[in-house]
């Protein structure tokens, strides 16, 4: 097994690797937007994209934490999962696709968590494994990737693997468009040129 070194990171070595995920992905992305389903996704694809919103969540994570030891962990469990096996925790999820009429903001995060079935004053519950957990990946304006927690469907006796699309209230924009934000780092977009909550 490959370890990143901290002068790797530093010279581009973990962003290739990322970039790589990212290229196999986007014609996957491309076939999603223009069909407005994720009812033709392969297995193949289907992991391909896993694999992608776990390598988008290991970056994010390491550029919100400065430290060179998390970065080095980071970049040596991705290659581990890119090498080893695809991110069952990711791709075991129930996938909707949510619609909008272009209200979605784009941030430069895309790649959002919440979790609003399991909150705790005292510990996280938005990791990838925790009960109720909510993966949402921006795809377009008008278009959203939904991943929920299969662990809940289960307890609710949903065993299906999608759920039918679903075309979003003036609420759940509203809660997806506040996610974007607080995950953005530098700039945040806007179809409708509406930058009302955050002004």
């Amino acid at each position: 097994m490959k370890n990143f070194s901290m002068t790797e990171l530093k010279t581009g070595s973990f962003e290739h690797n990322l970039q790589e995920i990212e290229n196999e992905s986007v014609p996957i992305f491309e076939d999603v937007v223009k069909a407005k389903s994720i009812d033709q996704l392969s297995e193949s694809k289907r992991k391909t994209i896993s694999l992608f919103i776990a390598a988008q969540s290991l970056r994010t994570k390491a550029k919100l934490v400065q430290m060179e030891e998390f970065m080095i962990n980071t970049a040596n469990q991705l290659w581990q999962k890119v090498n080893i096996e695809v991110p069952s925790i990711i791709f075991n999820k129930v996938w909707a696709l949510a619609e909008s009429d272009d209200a979605f903001l784009i941030s430069d995060n895309p790649l959002v968590l919440q979790n609003s079935i399991n909150q705790s004053e005292f510990k996280s519950t938005i990791g990838l494994e925790c009960f109720g957990i909510e993966i949402y990946l921006l795809l377009t304006s008008s278009l959203t990737l939904c991943l929920f927690c299969e662990k809940y469907f289960k307890s609710i006796n949903y065993v299906q693997r999608n759920i039918i699309n679903f075309t979003c209230e003036d609420n759940v924009i509203a809660n997806l468009n506040s996610l974007q934000i607080a995950y953005s780092e530098r700039f945040i977009l806007s179809h409708k040129n509406d930058f009302s909550m955050i002004l």
